[in-house]
């Protein structure tokens, strides 16, 4: 079982458990994007709060609602990833701001050391289907 998923406990906001579980390997995921789920008590209810495809995701310092925004990192390619920005609605996590860091190869075919980022040109806040929390 530890081959297929990875649960950590997580702190969120003040008062509350929550965790973090990964999808692992080739039955859960890929060889660099796997899903994530975040789980909560919120209203003192057990509830799935955040899912989404990725590679890491992470805890920041800023908060919305009193609980700590959450960002996403995929694995887009060898120079390429995209990152999306989760804020607390009161019920679940929701996309809030996608980017794409990049580190673009120069003349000589070298990868340069510090990335460039840029918001995402596509419709990134339809990349996970609405919950619905009652």
């Amino acid at each position: 079982m530890n081959d297929l998923i990875r649960v950590a406990a997580m702190k969120l906001n003040r008062t509350d458990q929550a965790w973090s579980v990964q999808g692992l390997g080739t039955c859960l995921g890929g060889a660099n994007n796997g899903p994530h789920w975040v789980f909560a008590q919120v209203h003192a209810t057990w509830r799935d709060v955040l899912y989404d495809i990725g590679q890491s995701l992470q805890r920041l310092n800023s908060s919305t609602n009193g609980w700590y925004d959450l960002e996403l990192q995929q694995h887009s390619s060898a120079t390429e990833s995209v990152h999306v920005v989760y804020r607390f609605n009161g019920e679940a996590y929701q996309p809030a701001r996608c980017f794409v860091l990049a580190y673009p190869f120069d003349n000589d075919g070298n990868v340069a050391s510090t990335p460039t980022s840029r918001p995402c040109d596509w419709d990134w806040r339809k990349r996970v289907e609405p919950r619905q929390h009652k």
